[in-house]
């Protein structure tokens, strides 16, 4: 049998973060249960591999993917989102698109 984590829902994710699609940036909007989650922080961190990673209700997502989902509504599902000019952390939304994987 196979888990998956369960799919975060474009309005829980908009109850917790802030995007700034100017910036890129996720923000906390309220203290979690997390002692490391605080409001108005800068979410997440970089993993090994240089993408912003962030986690949601203890899931971690790239936060590439996320932007996705809190400006359409809905997970890129079938694609891989991908940054125009490169650059792994700059998840500003006129930087990002859409490839099928």
């Amino acid at each position: 049998m196979t888990h998956r984590k369960p799919q975060l829902a474009a309005e829980r994710l908009r109850q917790l973060l802030h995007y700034d699609p100017a910036t890129g940036i996720f923000r906390w909007m309220a203290n979690t249960n997390s002692r490391r989650a605080k409001s108005g922080e800068v979410a997440g961190n970089i993993n090994s591999v240089g993408h912003r990673r962030i986690c949601i209700d203890g899931h971690f997502h790239q936060a590439s993917r996320l932007c996705w989902l809190y400006m359409t509504g809905s997970w890129p599902t079938g694609f891989r989102v991908r940054r125009i000019n490169g650059i792994l952390d700059d998840n500003r939304w006129a930087n990002l698109t859409l490839r099928a994987q």
